[in-house]
């Protein structure tokens, strides 16, 4: 109960003293009486970019007095005084000096990660140097300094801009036009004479060279571009390849041809003749069928 009334007692002095802390409209709230009015447009400036390339909200509040209140219920006034928002709050760093009390007192936000060491620097070895000579202009722009010094910089975005000219007949347009018809005839011809390597040649590991061959020499006769030569090669051999691929699987998945089988005492192979194979096994037909 003692506790408790004691708290209410705090919290009604600070209701009563309220007025103590003056409104706070600008990032600067300084005497005029020691600080000037170009001085002080200068600071807002140096603040304001502060804010922008590293997203840190300086507020600097010094005061002639705040008796009868401590240091920290001015603080705590001053912080719900303030007219930010809650990510503005979460990246504040709230000065308060008191000339009369020759006190100090720095609040952060629950976003910034501050070492201990640099929060006591801050203030033994930035600011009361610089109030001990009386150069408040100085001592704020070094408080910048060392805020820049350890905050991460926030890094922008380049989005990049849609755009929607687009020119459908560029669009639709190819490389090498139809008109060029040396270009295309290559690839017509090798078309035309694929499907007669298949039937005449027998498959095996040159026909991927095979087909690579004539496919490249037609386009150097027809279209002597070398990149073209390049890519019909290579188009060529991916084709000799599959078929040769293709002969391999149906040989290994036919393997059981091979196998000898014996009836009345003689060995019958089913790789010689189709009369041979019915005898020897019952299954006919050309290993390439």
């Amino acid at each position: 109960i003692l506790s408790s009334s004691i708290f209410a007692k705090d919290q009604f002095l600070m209701e009563m003293n309220k007025d103590v802390i003056p409104s706070i409209d600008q990032r600067v709230v300084i005497p005029s009486s020691k600080l000037d009015d170009n001085e002080k447009e200068e600071l807002l400036t140096k603040v304001r970019n502060l804010e922008k390339s590293h997203k840190v909200v300086l507020q600097i509040l010094a005061l002639e007095t705040i008796s009868p209140l401590t240091i920290d219920e001015a603080l705590l006034i001053a912080k719900d005084k303030l007219p930010l928002g809650k990510n503005e709050k979460e990246m504040l760093v709230l000065i308060l000096i008191a000339f009369e009390q020759r006190e100090i007192k720095i609040h952060y936000g629950a976003s910034l990660s501050y070492s201990k060491s640099f929060q006591k620097n801050l203030i033994a070895n930035t600011i009361v140097p610089h109030l001990k000579e009386n150069k408040l202009p100085e001592m704020i722009k070094a408080i910048i300094a060392d805020l820049e010094k350890h905050t991460k910089p926030i890094i922008p975005l380049n989005k990049p801009r849609l755009t929607f000219d687009i020119d459908l007949k560029d669009f639709a347009t190819l490389n090498v036009p139809f008109d060029n018809y040396r270009y295309y005839l290559n690839f017509l011809i090798f078309l035309f004479l694929y499907p007669f390597i298949l039937k005449f040649f027998k498959s095996g590991v040159f026909t991927p060279l095979l087909t690579s061959t004539i496919f490249s020499v037609s386009t150097y006769i027809l279209y002597p571009d070398f990149k073209t030569i390049i890519l019909c090669f290579i188009i060529g051999f991916l084709m000799g390849a599959v078929r040769s691929l293709n002969s391999i699987l149906f040989f290994l998945s036919n393997s059981d041809r091979g196998h000898k089988y014996k009836i009345n005492s003689k060995r019958y192979s089913l790789w010689v003749t189709k009369q041979e194979e019915i005898i020897g096994g019952g299954i006919s037909g050309r290993l390439d069928d």
